[in-house]
């Protein structure tokens, strides 16, 4: 037992350090109307930005929100639809995973218990499955309790042809869906703010602009 004071503030000081350290901020540009993105770090991931160097967003539509990518954890799922709802009110009907990279998918968990319906490309689900465990393994030594909740939650649907839908937010899920090729990339319109979108995104501004 430590008997000297400073020695115990110390150490209450190592021990509370990890709580006191910065947390990432999830703000929504409307790239569009209807359209919103989050611009993420260009750098690596980190216990502040809890793995969120990566582009996010979401699409309002008459029937519903569709999010594009679900976030690194399930508690960044929870912020990014707090940030959705101060946009809409509407539900959440679909989330798009473009890709098995671990912040494109690991929020799924939250928004399936929102009532979301996940949907992904083939290839993407067979990578999230393969290599979802060990994912959320390497994500809790850098985060620790930042990833507590996360479980590895599979999509709902998988595609690999185009698909078509009468509804509004499914007709959003759809296309916006047949665009994202498992960890394709391209540059859109967007050098001068040197920021790399998901191939999915390319198709935002022409489909629901």
């Amino acid at each position: 037992m430590l008997k000297n004071p400073i020695a115990k503030i110390l150490l209450l000081s190592l021990l509370t350090l990890p709580l006191l350290a910065g947390a990432v901020e999830l703000r929504f540009t409307e790239v569009a109307p209807g359209v919103h993105a989050f611009i993420g770090e260009m750098g690596g991931r980190s216990y502040q930005n809890e793995g969120m160097n990566a582009n996010v967003g979401f699409v309002v539509t008459k029937d519903g929100v569709v999010v594009i990518d679900s976030g690194s954890s399930y508690q960044v799922a929870q912020k990014m639809h707090a940030a959705i709802q101060r946009v809409s009110k509407q539900p959440v009907k679909y989330v798009i995973n473009t890709g098995g990279q671990d912040h494109r998918w690991l929020g799924n968990g939250y928004f399936k218990q929102q009532g979301a319906r996940i949907i992904a490309h083939k290839k993407a689900a067979a990578d999230m499955a393969a290599r979802g465990a060990e994912q959320i393994a390497g994500l809790k030594v850098e985060f620790k309790e930042r990833i507590e909740g996360t479980v590895a939650t599979l999509p709902d649907e998988t595609f690999d042809t185009e698909k078509r839908s009468s509804s509004a937010a499914r007709k959003s899920a759809s296309s916006i869906s047949t665009a994202a090729t498992p960890r394709a990339t391209a540059w859109c319109g967007c050098r001068k703010r040197a920021c790399c979108f998901p191939a999915t995104w390319c198709t935002w501004t022409a489909c629901w602009a």
